[in-house]
């Protein structure tokens, strides 16, 4: 009778697990989508320019992101360049997000091996690798989601994030 009782408490507990492992992976790759989202859509509602900016850390994983709007439509010559770098006290680029920057939570790893360290989001909606206005679209790239148990893997275009992938390691 206490075998069948701690089999149960076994299974139990690792389906339990599992779905919270599930459901903070999800979580936190929501929030990234529904970042890029509001930013190519407040791009087009606005007609600016705007921009996520990616901060990576000593693996390649992303460490944190901004996600910002350029102060007025359209982006002067001189000022393209340094949109491709970020400082904090740039008065061109306002903080859309409600905390200075994103982050992840701890044990969460996000892998953007192919992706930008920034991405623009131009007045037209689409997503290119320069503000300038002849930029090519952003090649497609895969944010992959994990948390050692379970991952997600987030497509992400010149038209945005197109798709996303859920499953777990056995």
């Amino acid at each position: 009778m206490i075998c069948i009782i701690a089999v149960f408490l076994n299974v139990g507990d690792s389906t339990t697990s599992g779905f919270f492992s599930a459901q903070r992976v999800a979580g936190n790759a929501a929030i990234f989508i529904q970042d890029i989202r509001a930013a190519r859509f407040s791009a087009v509602n606005d007609q600016t320019y705007h921009r996520m900016y990616i901060f990576k850390d000593y693996e390649g994983c992303i460490a944190s992101y901004v996600v910002q709007a350029y102060a007025s439509p359209t982006i002067p010559a001189n000022d393209i360049v340094n949109s491709r770098t970020y400082t904090a006290d740039n008065a061109s680029w306002i903080n859309l997000l409600d905390t200075p920057y994103r982050e992840f939570e701890d044990d969460i790893y996000v892998r953007f091996a192919t992706g930008p360290s920034y991405i623009f989001f131009r007045p037209d909606g689409l997503l290119v690798s320069s503000p300038e206005v002849d930029s090519l679209p952003i090649p497609e790239s895969q944010a992959y989601f994990s948390d050692g148990v379970t991952s997600m893997t987030v497509l992400i275009n010149a038209a945005g994030v197109i798709e996303s992938e859920e499953w777990y390691e056995e």
